[in-house]
């Protein structure tokens, strides 16, 4: 499988992605495990530079030099569209519903596509990363602090950055946590908008934040930047930390699927555990 640097789930897709070369993308099943399928596709190492629909049925993959950004088939790999014009992508994503992609780009400003097509829809200036809620027509923008906004991008709470970048963000229907680097994992109420707790320590962060939909619970892979190690999934109850922390022996990339109901891992081999 060689030495993996990208990986993409979605919400609803049986699906996922990964990249292990930046000259083709594999499609594996999220249920068995196992490979279905590649693809050829341009994708450059660092960075988040590949997404998935969330019905699993295109990829989206961004390079940081000639190739741009461009849509695939991912049944049959066949290109859709490419923009050769959007140099040194740094990160894409999907918006919940499947109508928008959000390219993060080196020294430029942000730019919101139509999936469909690869249009402009919209520029956004200073955004340095974005997030989007499925319960409500919410966004977290990262700016010089964080913004959560309406998807027009007018605001409605600011909040402070505690780090020079956020690392991930998800929301709940009535709650929001961040991850900064080297900072704590903060919640937010999203009908008060106080922060309602934090966790963390001294040398490690959050790498990846989900939110499990059946149970209603945040769960987070820390990793002690500081010591390194094994990751750590780490579950959260109404006011911080529930249990105690499960190791992640081997995994360098870890994405959450199917609706937060489970995590994929991507190591030496592909892993899929229940949240």
């Amino acid at each position: 499988m060689g030495n993996v640097f990208d990986i993409a789930t979605s919400r609803d897709a049986e699906v996922f992605l990964t990249a292990a070369t930046e000259d083709q993308v594999i499609v594996w099943d999220l249920r068995t495990r196992r490979e279905l399928r590649s693809f050829p596709a341009w994708i450059d190492l660092g960075g988040q530079r590949l997404a998935l629909s969330p019905d699993g049925s295109v990829g989206y993959v961004g390079a940081y030099s000639r190739y741009g950004v461009a849509a695939h088939n991912v049944a049959t790999g066949e290109l859709i569209w490419r923009r050769k014009d959007l140099k040194r992508v740094q990160t894409l994503l999907v918006s919940p519903d499947g109508a928008r992609l959000y390219v993060e780009l080196e020294g430029r400003s942000a730019v919101e596509l139509d999936t469909a097509t690869g249009d402009n829809l919209n520029t956004l200036p200073a955004v340095k990363g974005i997030w989007e809620s499925p319960f409500a027509p919410l966004q977290l923008r990262v700016k010089r602090s964080l913004e959560l906004t309406n998807l027009d991008g007018s605001r409605v709470r600011s909040y402070p950055r505690e780090s020079f970048a956020a690392l991930h963000a998800v929301f709940g229907p009535d709650r929001l946590l961040v991850s900064e680097a080297g900072e704590f994992v903060r919640c937010f109420d999203l009908v008060t908008y106080q922060e309602l707790w934090r966790y963390g320590s001294q040398g490690s962060h959050a790498l990846r934040l989900g939110f499990h939909e059946g149970s209603g619970s945040f769960s987070a892979v820390m990793w002690s930047y500081e010591k390194g190690g094994s990751r750590q999934l780490v579950r959260f109850g109404d006011t911080g930390p529930v249990g105690e922390p499960e190791d992640l022996p081997g995994a360098w990339c870890h994405e959450y699927a199917n609706r937060g109901a489970k995590l994929v891992l991507v190591g030496d081999e592909v892993d899929v555990i229940d949240v």
